[in-house]
């Protein structure tokens, strides 16, 4: 079953500038002295509807994906019963002050498990310009369902909903929290995994960083937060509390979804975290409507990539009928080499002062240098593989130019001899008015 999750984590890398998830890494495996899902102290989980065999169940830090029982399951602590709320769960060390929940889970791991169940990323809130006005758009996902297990003072096991611990503060102000929806974090521009540094897991305000979030409009600003703690429901700070979250019928068919189609310098596209070419951007695309009807593409190029790729993508997108597609650029992942002499020498005398002042730097001046190094063997590797690719190219031109000579052209002043004599040089009938 590692097969699964290697797959999810390569469709999960999609999100990134060349994949969805680089955060998340390989499967890592448990510490024996960190507790996991299955053997958080004082931490019990749910009873299965059925028992999954081991080859069912993989494992990473503090997060359980049970395939059999298509759930995943959270180590998580209580670290707040009073006070306004931004987030269900955040990753510990984080917003602790506006979270019920903390963990040590990591969100790139939470969404990797989602997509080993079948589900694509959501949108994230969003603004957008309707007629020059702004208009907020909630976030859109696949539903999921959230159940919060502990053991309570005297031993006995508990377990409820998790919108049981929030509470609007006003009755009037906002729904209450029945679901959740898979929107998936952002990407941060240089390709990492947003809520894997933000700590934003699941959240009841939105946050484009968010792993899940609610299915509805909720702002983040201090000053007008929506819901509370349920302070009387909650158990007291400490608790070790596992988190089940199971999605809703459906989800896997969603019609809003996210997928982003990355293009490199050299227009080469990834999509579902597998080389693509233009021409079969088309089938795919309808392959992705047809499982979400409202489904979102993100292009995303780095700031090498010509505008010529990045457009000809759009196009081919538009042709295909997808409606919602946004642009999105990553920052440089690798040095950027000089163009000209002038500008070689300028970064030489640089270099040259960082490596004898190396002791006094924050930075890493000799691995700068060395990845310097390994970015200029690429280039010229590169650059002898499109030497070798226009040569041949431009034989062939070459041999087409022979194979099919120009037509000779005709003499100035001369007419064509099958033009009809009451036909004009236009291409127009001839009047017969004088």
């Amino acid at each position: 079953m590692n097969r699964i999750l290697a797959m999810s984590l390569a469709a999960a890398a999609a999100l990134t500038t060349v994949v969805l998830i680089a955060a998340a890494g390989p499967a890592t495996p448990v510490q024996a002295d960190e507790p996991t899902a299955e053997g958080a102290q004082d931490a019990p989980t749910a009873a299965p509807a059925t028992q999954p065999a081991d080859d069912e169940v993989i494992k990473l830090p503090h997060v359980q994906l049970d395939l059999a029982n298509r759930r995943i399951v959270i180590d998580a602590r209580v670290c707040l019963q009073q006070g306004l709320l931004e987030l269900l769960m955040c990753h510990v060390g984080t917003k602790e002050h506006e979270s019920i929940l903390h963990t040590r889970a990591r969100g790139s791991d939470i969404h990797a498990a989602l997509l080993a169940l079948g589900l694509a990323p959501g949108q994230p809130a969003r603004w957008v310009q309707i007629d020059d006005i702004g208009r907020a758009i909630p976030p859109r996902g696949a539903g999921l369902k959230i159940d919060l297990h502990w053991t309570d003072a005297a031993g006995a096991k508990q377990s409820v909903p998790a919108g049981r611990w929030i509470r609007p503060l006003q009755d009037d102000q906002a729904p209450p929290v029945g679901e959740w929806i898979f929107v998936g974090s952002a990407l941060l521009p240089h390709g990492a995994y947003w809520a894997d540094s933000s700590g934003e897991l699941i959240s009841v305000s939105n946050f484009a960083s968010s792993v899940i979030d609610v299915p509805f409009e909720s702002t983040d600003d201090n000053h007008e937060l929506l819901f509370t703690a349920a302070t009387d429901a909650i158990p007291p700070v400490g608790t070790a509390v596992t988190v089940v979250i199971t999605p809703t019928p459906g989800g896997e068919n969603a019609d809003y979804a996210r997928a982003i189609v990355p293009v490199d310098r050299h227009g080469r596209l990834t999509a579902d975290g597998e080389p693509i070419a233009l021409v079969q951007l088309d089938a795919w695309a309808q392959r992705y409507l047809e499982r979400h009807a409202r489904g979102q593409v993100v292009i995303r190029s780095t700031m090498r990539t010509m505008g010529y790729h990045t457009q000809r993508v759009y196009d081919e997108l538009r042709m295909a009928g997808v409606w919602d597609i946004l642009e999105a650029r990553a920052g440089l992942a690798e040095p950027v080499l000089p163009r000209t002499a002038a500008r070689a020498r300028v970064r030489l005398a640089e270099l040259r002062r960082d490596l004898a002042e190396a002791d006094g730097l924050f930075g890493d001046p000799h691995g700068d240098a060395q990845r310097t190094l390994e970015q200029i063997e690429r280039e010229i590797q590169e650059l002898k593989r499109l030497e070798s690719l226009w040569t041949e190219y431009a034989l062939h031109i070459r041999q087409a130019l022979v194979d099919f000579p120009p037509p000779p052209k005709q003499p100035d002043g001369s007419t064509w001899p099958d033009r009809p004599a009451d036909v004009d040089a236009d291409g127009d009938e001839g009047s017969d008015s004088p």
